[in-house]
Formats: structure tokens, C-alpha cells, sequence
């Protein structure tokens, strides 16, 4: 399971996206622009993250909670490593991967674990902030 962005052929200034999942290789072609492939490689590894890319028909299927999408899930005898073991291991030093995990665990996950991603709306996030910010002062 991956992403990749690749100049094709090579030196010619033309990129492409290139996804791996479940032993089906897609390519995207973008165009000259390397920072607009990035960002679509970006946008793809979260919806790889959360099974969502295209390839199979998402229908009946729910949406991970908040907890899942960051820990991982289980489904069909098969693990999904969620956003902490895609990206956070991965790309972040350990001292700030410390310190998001006790945010999450401190502040997140009381408010938002059990919530499935697609319900969680801007409202509860204002909601969420408004009452940090009273208990803070």
C-alpha cells in the first residue's frame, strides 16, 4: 500500500502519481507541476488510510471512528494501520509523536473517539474549542 510521485519519463518535467493498494497498481498523470503532485499524493495516502480510493465500491461500508482512524482497525481478518502508524511513526521525531499522543489521549479521544469520521462536523469542533477555551480561562 503506497503512494508515490514520480517524474515519467524521467527528466522529461512531466509527474505522475502512482498508488499501490491491495495488489492494484493506478497512475495518474498530473503534469509539470512536482508540488501539485505531492499534494494529490498526500490527499490519497489519507484516503488509502481510510480504505477510500476508488478501487472498489464503498457502498455499506462504515466510516472508522476517530480512535480507528488513528490507531488502525480490524476488518475481515485484515489490519489497517491507522494515521499514528501510517504517518505520525513515520514522519514525525519523537518528541512531538509524544507529545500529539497525549493531546489525543488527553483532550481528543474523550470527545471524539467513538464518533465516526464522516459524522464529525465543524460544529463539534467548534464546540470542542469553545469549551477548551473556557476551561482555560
Amino acid at each position: 500500500m503506497g503512494v508515490k510521485v514520480r517524474e515519467r519519463p524521467k527528466d522529461s518535467g512531466t509527474w505522475w502519481v502512482f498508488i499501490d493498494h491491495n495488489g492494484t497498481r493506478k497512475a495518474k498523470k498530473v503534469g509539470k507541476d512536482k508540488r501539485l503532485a505531492n499534494e494529490i499524493a498526500k490527499k490519497l495516502e489519507a484516503k488509502l488510510v481510510l480504505g477510500d480510493v476508488g478501487f472498489v465500491s464503498n457502498e455499506n461500508q462504515r466510516a472508522p471512528t476517530f480512535r480507528e482512524y488513528v490507531y488502525g482497525w480490524e476488518k475481515d481478518q485484515t489490519f489497517h494501520p491507522g494515521w499514528f502508524e501510517m504517518v505520525a511513526k513515520l514522519s514525525l521525531k519523537n518528541s512531538t509523536r509524544v507529545g500529539y499522543k497525549r493531546i489525543l489521549e488527553h483532550y481528543l479521544m474523550p470527545v471524539f473517539g467513538e464518533i465516526p469520521l464522516n459524522d464529525i462536523s465543524s460544529r463539534h469542533i467548534a464546540d470542542f474549542v469553545y469549551s477548551q477555551v473556557r476551561a482555560w480561562g
